[in-house]
């Protein structure tokens, strides 16, 4: 149906106001105004009457488990990576500006809190062969190189069976038994530590580091390590985030969130997560003003406005209303 005279008349004039109460000084009214009246209509509100877990958990799993991420994300980890490192290197901010001392200290003796944890772990170094096997190996290549590097001229020549005695004897058997004996001796007396014991020795560890400058960092890691390692983790997050494991967690977690505020008023929601009316109007103003203004300059503010408005205007409850028709 065409637009009447009339209708399109009305259709400007709505226009020209809206875009006077988005613009210039009327736009912080505007959005105040706006503000709170949800606020207030938040007081009326519960979590539970709007959403619900299963709609939660739907969206979660669209974008947590399905959504195809594309090649442009290894992309933008070099480019990342890249930055991060030389941004870093050029730092000599300390370790302990970053990680004050004080919170180290309440890490490491909530650490030691995990008494069972601890001991299981010694255990498993104690009883684990292929602990002991690595050291050996590593051991063996050190003395091997030492050897090398240390016999005489004279007896070069005579290396090739040397090195047949040394090594294809029962060199190896004996370092295994002796690291093996060592490892278990190691952990049962650790075992015996007291944690003020265990605390000293991290706190004279942390002492070592703290005062060292994080751009060091680059002194060891390469830009390509950082794009490695997020490479590593990124395909790994692919696998996990299609295992039963983490949508249970996701699920979890949802339900656990509305246990506790499902029944709760948004506004007293808003007040428990620390979200005020300031903090909400100043997001506003700082986003709003700026997308508007390039909006308007482009000509597409206008056009959208008319795109929701006009077949308001075109309906033929309006075109009966502005005509004086009688309803059908």
């Amino acid at each position: 149906m065409e637009t009447s005279p009339l209708a399109q008349a009305l259709l400007d004039a709505q226009v020209r106001f809206i875009l006077r109460d988005l613009s210039g000084p009327r736009l912080q009214a505007f959005i105040e105004h706006g503000l709170d009246d949800l606020l207030a209509r938040s007081q009326r509100l519960r979590l539970n009457e709007l959403i619900t877990p299963e709609m939660i958990k739907t969206t979660l799993r669209q974008y947590a488990v399905n959504l195809q991420l594309r090649s442009a994300i290894p992309e933008i980890a070099s480019a990342v990576a890249h930055l991060l490192h030389e941004k870093i290197a050029q730092k000599q901010t300390r370790i302990d500006a970053i990680l004050p001392s004080p919170h180290v200290r309440e890490l490491f003796q909530k650490s030691l809190e995990l008494k069972d944890l601890r001991q299981n772990t010694l255990d498993e170094i104690k009883d684990n062969p292929v602990f002991a096997q690595l050291l050996t190996d590593m051991l063996l290549r050190r003395l091997r190189t030492w050897v090398e590097n240390h016999t005489p001229d004279t007896l070069q020549r005579n290396w090739p069976m040397l090195k047949r005695s040394l090594w294809q004897g029962r060199m190896h058997d004996l370092l295994l038994h002796f690291i093996t004996a060592s490892l278990q001796d190691l952990c049962e007396q650790l075992k015996t530590l007291e944690d003020q014991q265990w605390l000293d020795s991290m706190l004279d560890a942390w002492e070592q580091i703290r005062h060292r400058a994080i751009g060091r960092i680059s002194d060891y890691v390469t830009p390509i390590d950082v794009e490695d390692f997020f490479v590593i983790y990124y395909q790994y997050w692919q696998h996990l985030r299609q295992t039963d494991f983490y949508s249970e967690l996701l699920d979890t977690g949802v339900d656990a969130f509305f246990s506790v505020y499902g029944e709760v008023l948004l506004g007293d929601l808003l007040d428990d997560l620390g979200i005020t009316r300031a903090m909400m109007l100043q997001d506003a103003l700082r986003f709003a003003p700026p997308v508007l203004r390039v909006l308007r300059r482009k000509k597409m503010l206008e056009s959208m406005l008319r795109k929701i408005l006009q077949p308001f205007y075109e309906s033929p409850e309006v075109q009966q209303l502005l005509t004086g028709a009688p309803a059908p």
